[in-house]
């Protein structure tokens, strides 16, 4: 229904309709405020210091939020001030361009417990007459403006200007001079914009043409010459001066190249008797090596047959000792065990004595005798006893004798074994036979490890060494010295390959630089070109916002006019049909054919005519916002918006009322909605829909129940 688009000053323009407002503890309204706004013609009542106009601004805040001019003083606060410190406020706005249904939300709240503001700012949106959730279009502060901006087409003041006819404005232009009226209606119409355009354009011009001034000087150096001209002669210097010294530079490069071969092949050389002096060294010591190995061998051989020799002689004498103990050890081991024998004899025999006497001295003289079986008498038992006896103290004789024997014999053997053990282990001449074939054994190994040494098939004469070292140092001496003179040759093409290499480079600069004063020049020169085709345009644009400026000022006041006196016409019955503003944009209203200064009427019909002038500059603001949209005429029922006035009925009597009314009501065309807010409680019966403020002490509030 609504959706229609132009092209204004801002951009694309929308035109919308409201839908709902919803006031939470602004300024004077308490708690939840919601006023429903419909089609046509509405008014809304209250008496003063209700808060009427607030709901102007309430309107603004949600569009816009706190642009300073809503803002009423430094001190003042949207706030209720009967609101408690944790309850929200700000305000709620519905409306509609016919394609969406918007919302906008400006509301403060308070976390519990904490009395830090958080302000909740966004913009949401759905399909038009739809019942579905709001999507959020834009959530932030910033955001919600520019999408509002893009959305409406106006910024906060040309927003104010077009919808918003405050009593104020009214008079304001009645009272004020010509030429203030005039600023004023300009400034509204935002004509001024094109002074603003055509002075920023001609602040652009002038820098085209310092642009332009300063480029032309940049091609002329400090003595008027031709700056490609120059660059173009230093850049003919620079590549002759480059091809000649890249001859140069080649040529040096090949001598470098030559003296590095010699001196990479004096290098060889040097290495290589290096090498010879090395070998020489090392055969020397070989040689050196090997007689001393021979001497080795020969002293270690003679130190051999030596060791052979007394080994010979120590064993022999250990074979004469061991063949005596051979002879003598096996004589008293044998002698040794007849003893024990004979001992064991000795042995059974007194025991044998012994049992006899014993038996014998156990018997009575008049026992028999053990042996014949006779009696025995005394005497002879006391014999045979006595006899016993002494055959036992032979016998103990014979074996302290046989005794002394064995432990004499027993001695000399332990005497021979330890003797031949000595002689085996621990005894001088052992010792000495271990030692000298430890020695031995050592020797042989030497000898092994000597005669196992590789031998060299040409064995340098160690006299002669010296003479060749000697030899070897003078060539090396005489190549290094070559290698020094190369060297300095080298160092010098070297410094002199660099110096030609620094002067290429610095040549090769001095090319770049030539290429870019050229290039810079040939930019200059077509920037220059394309600066005065600049300035040309500028100028042609000039001519044309003049040109537009002159037209739209001789279109403006006439049509202003025009307007004004139809609405003038309507509102005063025909009494009055042609309001004029002459070119110093001075006030006239014709009665009876004759044009009278504004002044010669009377209050109420002073309102008449600068409601009419209000009305008819914010339909002229409308105009322009719409002019040029495509496809869309004059007619169109879809070119409408809103106007909200305030107290428009100023001073009137209720004819005049009526008048106005009709007027408005009249507008619809115009308008697709007219809000009237009035504290004139004897229109509420021309107003088709109503809606009225009750106020009390300390708040106001929107009582619904008289919504008509």
């Amino acid at each position: 229904m609504l959706q229609r688009t132009s092209f204004g000053r801002l951009g694309l323009i929308i035109m919308i309709e409201l839908t709902t407002l919803v006031m939470r503890n602004f300024r004077r309204f308490r708690g939840d405020c919601t006023i429903p706004f419909t089609e046509g013609v509405m008014g809304i009542l209250g008496p003063n210091g209700a808060g009427k106009s607030t709901i102007l601004d309430a309107v603004g805040f949600a569009f816009y939020g706190a642009v300073p001019v809503l803002v009423r003083t430094v001190k003042d606060d949207m706030k209720h001030s009967l609101a408690a410190d944790d309850e929200p406020w700000g305000v709620e706005l519905q409306f509609t361009d016919g394609e969406y249904d918007y919302k906008i939300i400006r509301m403060v709240k308070y976390a519990p417990g904490n009395l830090t503001p958080k302000p909740e700012v966004k913009l949401m949106r759905r399909a038009a007459g739809s019942t579905a959730a709001y999507a959020t279009y834009a959530k932030d502060d910033t955001d919600v403006k520019k999408c509002v901006q893009r959305l409406l087409g106006m910024d906060y003041p040309s927003f104010s200007s077009s919808v918003f006819c405050r009593q104020a404005e009214m008079a304001l232009l009645g009272n004020m001079n010509p030429a203030d009226r005039k600023r004023l209606m300009l400034r509204m119409l935002d004509v001024d914009s094109i002074d603003a355009a055509l002075k920023s354009l001609r602040a652009a011009k002038r820098d085209l043409e310092f642009r332009i001034n300063s480029t032309t000087e940049s091609l002329k150096d400090s003595d008027g010459n031709d700056v490609k001209h120059l660059a173009q002669a230093r850049k003919v210097e620079a590549q002759a001066a480059i091809a000649s010294g890249k001859e140069d530079l080649r040529r040096l490069e090949n001598d470098a190249k030559g003296v590095q071969e010699q001196l990479d092949e004096l290098a060889s050389e040097i290495k290589e008797q290096y090498a010879v002096r090395t070998g020489i060294e090392s055969a020397r010591a070989t040689a050196k090596e090997l007689m001393h190995d021979r001497e080795r061998v020969k002293t270690l051989e003679a130190e051999k047959a030596k060791i052979m020799t007394r080994l010979d002689e120590l064993q022999s004498a250990m074979f004469t000792v061991d063949a005596r103990l051979a002879e003598e050890y096996p004589a008293l081991e044998e002698r040794l065990t007849e003893l024990a024998v004979r001992d064991k004899e000795l042995l059974r025999r007194s025991m044998d004595a012994s049992a006899c006497v014993a038996e014998y001295q156990n018997l009575s003289t008049t026992a028999p005798c053990p042996t014949c079986g006779q009696d025995v008498d005394g005497t002879v038992l006391e014999r045979l006893i006595e006899q016993e006896k002494k055959g036992i103290q032979q016998i103990d004789e014979e074996a302290q004798a046989v005794l002394k024997e064995y432990d004499e014999t027993q001695s000399k053997l332990t005497t021979a074994k330890q003797e031949r053990d000595n002689i085996q282990a621990n005894n001088e001449t052992g010792i000495k036979i271990k030692s000298v074939k430890e020695r031995l054994g050592s020797i042989e190994k030497e000898l092994c490890e000597l005669k196992a040494k590789p031998r060299p098939e040409n064995i340098i004469d160690p006299d002669t060494v010296d003479e060749q070292l000697a030899g070897v140092d003078k060539a090396i001496e005489k190549l290094e010295l070559n290698s020094k003179s190369h060297r300095a040759l080298l160092e010098t093409t070297n410094k002199s390959i660099t110096d030609y290499r620094e002067k290429l480079a610095r040549l090769d600069e001095q090319l770049k630089n030539s290429n870019s004063v050229i290039a810079e020049y040939d930019t200059k020169k077509k920037n220059a070109t394309g600066i005065t085709r600049d300035i040309s345009r500028h100028e042609q644009t000039e001519k044309l916002m003049n040109d537009f400026k002159l037209y739209l000022l001789g279109r403006i006041r006439p049509m202003i006019s025009f307007y004004a006196s139809e609405l003038v016409s309507a509102m005063t019955d025909g009494r009055y049909t042609r309001v004029e503003l002459d070119p110093d944009y001075r006030i006239f209203v014709y009665d009876g054919g004759a044009a009278y200064d504004l002044d010669r009427f009377s209050g109420g019909e002073k309102d008449v005519v600068n409601l009419a002038l209000r009305l008819a500059l914010s339909r002229l603001i409308t105009e322009r916002a719409l002019e040029g949209a495509e496809g869309e005429g004059e007619n169109n029922d879809n070119n409408k918006s809103f106007v909200m006035l305030d107290e428009v009925f100023g001073s009137a009597d209720t004819e005049r009322r009526r008048a106005i009314m009709d007027t408005l009501t009249g507008l619809e065309s115009q308008y697709g909605q007219i809000i009237c807010i009035t504290h004139i409680a004897e229109v509420t019966d021309m107003l088709p829909k109503l809606v009225t403020i009750d106020m009390q002490m300390d708040y106001s509030t929107i009582n619904e129940n008289v919504w008509r």
